[in-house]
Parts: C-alpha cells; structure tokens; sequence
C-alpha cells in the first residue's frame, strides 16, 4: 500500500509541476502550450508529452533572451513584409483607378 501512495503522490507532484510548465508555456507560446494541453487532456500521463514540457520549460529559461530576440526579428520580418505588401496592393489600386 505504501508504494502505491508513494507512486501516486510522485504522479500528482509531477502532473501539478507539467500543469505549472503548461500555464508558464501558454503565456510564452500558446500554440505549444495548447497541443500539449490537448494531449494532456486525452491522456493525463503521456510521458512524451511531458518530458516535452519539460524540456520546453528548461530551454526557455536557458534560451529566454536568444529567443526573445528571434521572436522579435520574426516580428519584425514579418511587418517588412506586410508593409510591402500593403504598399503593393496600394499601387495597383491606384493604377486600377487610373486606368
């Protein structure tokens, strides 16, 4: 009976430290945060899914300032082109007006 409560007092510690990773994830990357969490929900001990959280906790606060700056350059990219696009479409209304 003892390594039955001691296993299920290991599983309940690790569920509620995959539940904590999950919600620091979801503020960071709601996307992962979410496919993990739908995993979770279908199958609460996934081991893969929870050494994934893990692993994606542990890399985020090593890699945190690295990766702050590749999002922003993804941001960043991504208004450039967004900015070009607008300016293109802009030109060949006006050219659709004046024609």
């Amino acid at each position: 009976m003892h390594s039955t409560r001691s296993k299920n007092s290991r599983r309940s510690k690790k569920q509620r430290a995959d539940r904590a990773y999950q919600q620091e994830l979801y503020e960071h990357d709601p996307v992962m945060a979410h496919i993990l969490r739908t995993i979770f929900e279908l199958e609460p001990d996934n081991e893969k899914a929870s050494r994934l959280t893990h692993e994606l906790h542990s890399n985020r606060l090593k890699n945190r300032q690295q990766a702050h700056r590749d999002q922003v350059q993804e941001v960043e990219k991504f208004v450039q082109d967004l900015e070009l696009t607008t300016r293109k479409r802009n030109k060949a209304e006006k050219e659709a007006v004046l024609n």
